[in-house]
């Protein structure tokens, strides 16, 4: 009874240090969150801890962030090629929002998995802010000429919107020495 009793306690001990030998590591944050007009790129960072007893090597996949059927790619991410059990490991990372890039939040999950199968997660955000700008094809002076009392004179010009975001309500005012463009955006 007593071997039985010795033998019990030795393999609950080897199985409480198998457990404590578990490797092991997670996202110390939730999320990665930027804000940045088109035409920009934009960084950000995170930590990840190894947790478990033994170093590990960590793969980072799911670089693609969606809004509807618009993407945006995460760049300059290396994989990790080592992070020491029980130590944190911070990575910077960066999202190149082209001009014109429609203005709205993507978001993209990033996994990451060790050389020993674990996983885990961060959601990465990034939100793209409008601009609002427009060309004309008249970019200079538009001549007038004279326009005689009770007739009427038609130009015509084309507005490119060359921002990220749709323009609303524009308006056009014309003084004797100026004009004016104007949009509520």
């Amino acid at each position: 009874m007593r071997k039985f009793i010795t033998l019990s306690f030795l393999l609950l001990f080897l199985l409480a240090l198998s457990v404590n030998a578990a490797p092991n590591f997670k996202f110390l944050q939730d999320s990665a969150n930027m804000t940045s007009p088109a035409s920009q790129t934009s960084t950000a960072s995170f930590t990840l801890n190894n947790t478990g007893t033994v170093s590990l090597s960590i793969n980072f996949t799911g670089l693609t962030l969606t809004k509807s059927n618009d993407q945006l790619s995460i760049s300059s991410l290396s994989n990790i090629t080592s992070i020491e059990n029980d130590t944190t490991q911070s990575k910077s990372f960066s999202v190149v929002i082209p001009p014109q890039q429609i203005a709205g939040l993507y978001t993209g999950i990033l996994t990451a998995t060790s050389n020993e199968s674990n996983t885990d997660t961060i959601i990465i955000n990034v939100n793209v802010t409008p601009t609002h700008d427009v060309t004309t094809n008249q970019s200079s002076i538009m001549e007038l000429g004279s326009v005689s009392l009770n007739t009427t004179k038609v130009r015509t010009f084309n507005i490119t919107n060359t921002g990220n975001a749709d323009l609303t309500d524009v308006t056009f005012g014309f003084t004797d020495s100026n004009f004016n463009f104007a949009t509520n955006k």
